[in-house]
């Protein structure tokens, strides 16, 4: 009977029209979510900000679908496409610009996308545009930094960097950026000082250790630069910085060590790098031209028995035999560049206090910077006449020797240890550093 009471119920419960109307209302309002653009990029901001891009795109574009003109779906989906670094985003953004063309922030993201092509000419442009419609000052100022490092216009991306950094004092990403400006100009002592102050600070966070890499390799400290990204990034961003930090120190201009650091694009193996524009092709070198020979004649058909053979040539006298020569003393080889002294073995509260020191490495393991120093010593002996330190900075142990009276006695050191084959760089731990003898 319990059985059949409860059968009794549920059929009741299924067929009660209270029920089935709650059920179809909740559908109609699923169904009306659906087919509402605003709704939709509510859930694409969900789906983006738990980090699924595509799907992201996906309800974005849905409501785009619905109303093409539909202005929050289509900033969502033009950021949502720079993220992803997505040839869609100029796109995304020119039909943002269509919907609201004095929007500053939209003129901004078409730029920003032209930036992403490697077309930095064009992209100034809508940064003036940006501009002018009131868009964000340091955002616009940033972007165009990039442009103009993309030009090989260094100086200029310097001057926009620094406009960046006074409107947003601190901001770590134009830091970086500004470094690698400095880096790709030439100027690597001024980039690692300018990312000194903050090793403390982002030492172990992605976009830093990149930028560090980066400085590393574009100053010619590829081994050192390999082994940062192999003990601080991710296994698949070692490996995938690996053709950049092999090449990039030797591409011919700053147009091209930029497109590599920003976009990752090198030129092809062998070939000098182009600029993005369509390029010329330069003729080929012609063959070289064929002896003069004396103008052919035609004549009848002899016989071989009329052709008179020429006079036997009088031998010709032997050649004399030069004077021999005086040996010519060999020149001395140069004199190696003098070693300046480092400071001697500083106590606990001497090193305290700031300080210019070389950095040999960099590693997560404190075990590993005694094996580094030994191994550098084999490489290169002068090593051995200075103090060896360890800089303890967030989880990482830096290889530092010195200190040093100034920052030219430590490049003359560097010089020559770059000479034996070791790569090392100026640090110039701040006062306070933990720093102890190794």
């Amino acid at each position: 009977m319990m059985r059949v009471a409860a059968a009794l119920l549920l059929l009741a419960a299924t067929t009660d029209p209270s029920l089935a109307q709650s059920r179809k209302e909740k559908d109609d309002g699923a169904v009306a979510a659906l087919n509402n653009p605003a709704r939709l990029v509510t859930i694409g901001d969900h789906a983006r900000n738990s980090g699924d891009f595509m799907l992201a795109l996906s309800f974005f574009e849905r409501a785009l679908g619905i109303d093409p003109g539909f202005v929050p779906a289509l900033r969502a989906s033009t950021e949502v496409a720079l993220a992803m670094r997505m040839p869609q985003a100029q796109s995304y953004a020119e039909r943002w610009v269509r919907a609201t063309p004095k929007d500053g922030l939209a003129h901004l993201a078409v730029g920003a996308a032209l930036v992403q092509q490697n077309r930095p000419t064009e992209a100034q442009k809508s940064f003036a545009l940006a501009e002018a419609a009131g868009g964000p000052a340091a955002a616009i100022a940033m972007q165009r930094g990039l442009a103009f490092d993309l030009l090989g216009q260094s100086r200029n991306a310097q001057i926009a960097y620094a406009d960046a950094m006074q409107r947003v004092p601190g901001d770590r990403s134009i830091i970086e950026h500004l470094a690698l400006s400095l880096a790709i100009g030439g100027d690597n002592e001024a980039a690692m000082q300018l990312l000194q102050p903050e090793a403390e600070k982002a030492s172990g966070q992605p976009s830093f250790e990149r930028t560090l890499v980066l400085v590393h390799a574009l100053g010619g400290r590829r081994d050192l630069a390999r082994r940062i990204a192999t003990a601080n990034l991710s296994p698949q961003a070692a490996a995938g910085a690996g053709d950049v930090l092999e090449r990039i120190a030797s591409l011919p201009t700053p147009a091209a060590k930029a497109a590599a650091v920003h976009l990752g694009i090198l030129p092809d193996a062998g070939r000098p790098a182009q600029a993005p524009a369509v390029v010329a092709q330069a003729p080929a070198s012609p063959p070289p031209e064929p002896v003069a020979e004396a103008p052919v004649r035609e004549s009848p058909q002899i016989e071989s028995s009329q052709i008179e053979s020429p006079p036997p040539r009088a031998p010709e006298p032997a050649p004399e035999k030069p004077a021999p020569e005086k040996p010519v003393a060999a020149k001395p080889a140069p004199k190696p560049e003098p070693l300046p002294a480092g400071l001697p073995k500083l106590s606990a509260v001497q090193l305290k206090a700031a300080h210019v020191w070389l950095q040999l490495s960099s590693s997560p393991d404190r075990a590993l910077v005694s094996d580094d120093l030994a191994r550098f010593k084999r490489k290169a002996g002068a090593i051995g006449n200075y103090n060896a330190y360890v800089q303890s900075v967030a989880g990482t142990h830096r290889l530092l020797i010195g200190p040093f009276r100034s920052g030219e006695d430590a490049q003359k050191v560097s010089r020559r240890l770059k000479a034996a084959g070791v790569d090392s760089y100026i640090n110039r731990a701040p006062a306070g550093s933990a720093i102890a003898p190794l």
